[in-house]
């Protein structure tokens, strides 16, 4: 069914259908691609659904590629609760280059099985990621209330320094002011 709907639509065509469905939906998912080129994000999710097709046959590789887009998409805002709305517009626009014929009972129940496991696979990803930077958050609250930003970004030049020793030619500015440069820019992640 993938390689038919490949060949009748192609990789950005399906993208941009799917991202035509994403302003039905102000609430919850439109946020979320509100800046997004729709050719080039279409494109990507498609390639990206294209990857679990091909590793279907092996759960530990779509857990591992999910968990690798994991930081990204906590950082967007995403969350396990839109995956069933994703599912939605994905199979409305299966049905729709499909037809009923060609996205039928079957092939409804056999992608509804892998979007399932991608959502479980979502939600856990998610969760380990919330958790690591609510752990890094905490760390570096507890850092800045016992040192200064600008002894924190002198830290990691100095451990930078000592190394990898040949790196501190490349830094011309001194020391004091990428400190200080380091330190500020740390502190304005909010991690």
């Amino acid at each position: 069914m993938w390689t038919n709907l490949l060949n009748i639509k192609g990789f950005t065509a399906l993208g941009g259908a799917l991202f035509d469905q994403v302003p039905n939906y102000p609430d919850t998912i439109e946020p979320l691609f509100r800046f997004s080129n729709r050719e080039v994000q279409g494109t990507k999710f498609m390639d990206m659904l294209g990857s679990i097709i091909d590793n279907v046959n092996s759960p530990e590789l779509i857990f591992r590629k999910i968990s690798d887009l994991a930081p990204m998409h906590h950082r967007l805002g995403v969350k396990a609760s839109h995956m069933p709305i994703m599912k939605g517009l994905l199979f409305k626009v299966f049905e729709d280059a499909l037809g009923n014929a060609g996205f039928g009972q079957a092939e409804q129940s056999a992608w509804g099985s892998v979007w399932d496991y991608m959502t479980i696979c979502m939600t856990q990803t998610l969760e380990e990621v919330g958790s690591t930077l609510s752990v890094v958050r905490d760390s570096w609250d507890l850092m800045m209330n016992k040192v200064s930003a600008e002894d924190i970004g002198g830290m990691i030049y100095e451990k930078l320094f000592q190394l990898a020793p040949n790196v501190a030619n490349i830094f011309t500015k001194p020391k004091q002011e990428m400190a200080i440069k380091m330190g500020n820019m740390l502190e304005a992640s909010n991690f």
